[in-house]
């Protein structure tokens, strides 16, 4: 029969037990701490070389030939492309694929965006086409007169038109039921030089002009048509009045943040609900045109230098400048887009990132109409009258 043999480790055997639990819990740790330490290591010198990184050429994903007529005019919305002129519009991606397309008579066609939503209109003509993401036509019979459009990206459209002495903005859905009405005359309200609407069509913000005790007056006034505006007269939850200032442009970034752009100062506002003054930021050059995209807006000067003598200064939504650059080329536009700001015309391409680090700098190989960002920041769609490109940077 064989011998078993019980052996009997004793105290000392529990604690050598214990000591290697301990020393396996710390290891383990340990490990995972380096390996959070190595992850986050690598995605932040990986962001860095992505954002150091330099173009040096791009290749052509696809090209699509095309026909155009010099008289069409082009658009980006949505990293879409929209084609339009006097008698239709179409809407294409950047490989070609064609959205929808439209006919239409008119002398001279106003558009106004926001997401996938197209509103087209005319001066001075009481009707307003919105196409939907799906490409259907709906046609709003405004009674009056146009003046001016916005559209909210579930096709809500604000529209400006005229009633004889008054003007009224009236609100409708995008089959044409009206929602909303408000009266403006010089009298009270003043004349409304520029309206922005809320991509999600809540608040509608107003500047308008008036004349009072001689001086001129600006008045940046905010509309809720949710519910807390319904408590408000005629909507209104907040406003500001500026002596001797002229505010002609006003623009929603967002749903909660928008800004007014004035002959010496751009004042930014923040609210979902009641926006409110943010920020304020004084102007000390002549501006030469206006940019916005991505929740950035940046505003162009032409300086009186022998070099560089454009400049772009760039600001998020809270009205922080995250960068002022300089350049010396001319331009047809500026895009914002994935945390780029890219200028060019139509055969020369520059590409800053917001440090002002320039990544490209080079030349079309086709003549430049319309250039357009899409979701990938080294992808974008070139459009000529004879093709359009989908092009990759790399």
């Amino acid at each position: 029969m064989a011998d078993f043999k019980v052996i009997d480790g004793g105290a000392g055997g529990e604690e050598n037990y214990d000591q290697k639990v301990l020393i396996h819990r710390i290891v383990s740790w340990v490990a995972r701490f380096m390996l959070a330490a190595i992850a986050v290591c690598v995605v932040y010198f990986g962001y860095k070389y992505y954002q150091d990184y330099v173009y040096n050429e791009y290749t052509i994903e696809s090209r699509t030939l095309r026909s155009d007529s010099d008289t069409a005019k082009y658009l980006g919305f949505n990293g879409h492309i929209l084609k339009y002129s006097n008698d239709g519009a179409e809407a294409f991606n950047g490989d070609g694929t064609a959205l929808w397309n439209m006919t239409y008579q008119m002398t001279n066609p106003l558009v106004a965006t926001c997401e996938d939503y197209v509103a087209i209109g005319e001066s001075n003509v009481a009707k307003i086409i919105v196409m939907d993401p799906a490409g259907v036509q709906n046609t709003i019979d405004t009674k009056l007169p146009v003046q001016n459009f916005r559209v909210a990206s579930q096709g809500v459209v604000a529209a400006l038109l005229e009633d004889g002495d008054n003007m009224l903005i009236e609100l409708y859905d995008k089959t044409g039921t009206e929602l909303a009405r408000l009266k403006c005359s010089m009298a009270e309200s003043g004349y409304p030089l520029d309206m922005a609407l809320s991509p999600n069509g809540k608040l509608l913000g107003i500047s308008y002009l008036r004349i009072d005790d001689n001086k001129l007056k600006t008045s940046l006034a905010f509309y809720n048509f949710g519910e807390v505006g319904e408590n408000e007269i005629d909507n209104l939850v907040s406003g500001y009045d500026y002596d001797e200032r002229v505010f002609p442009r006003i623009r929603f970034l967002d749903d909660e943040h928008a800004v007014a752009i004035g002959d010496e100062r751009v004042i930014f506002f923040k609210g979902a609900e009641r926006p409110v003054k943010n920020h304020e930021y004084r102007i000390k050059y002549d501006v030469k045109s206006l940019f916005f995209g991505d929740g950035m807006f940046a505003l162009s000067f032409k300086l009186n230098t022998r070099h560089n003598s454009d400049m772009v200064d760039v600001f998020n939504a809270e009205g922080k400048k995250v960068l002022s650059q300089r350049f010396e080329m001319d331009y047809t536009d500026v895009l914002l887009a994935n945390n780029q700001m890219v200028v060019y015309n139509d055969s020369n391409c520059l590409i800053y990132n917001m440090k002002g680090h320039c990544k490209f700098s080079g030349k079309f190989q086709d003549k430049t109409l319309l250039m357009v960002a899409s979701s990938s920041p080294t992808v974008f769609s070139l459009v000529s009258r004879s093709v359009c490109e989908l092009i990759r940077f790399h």
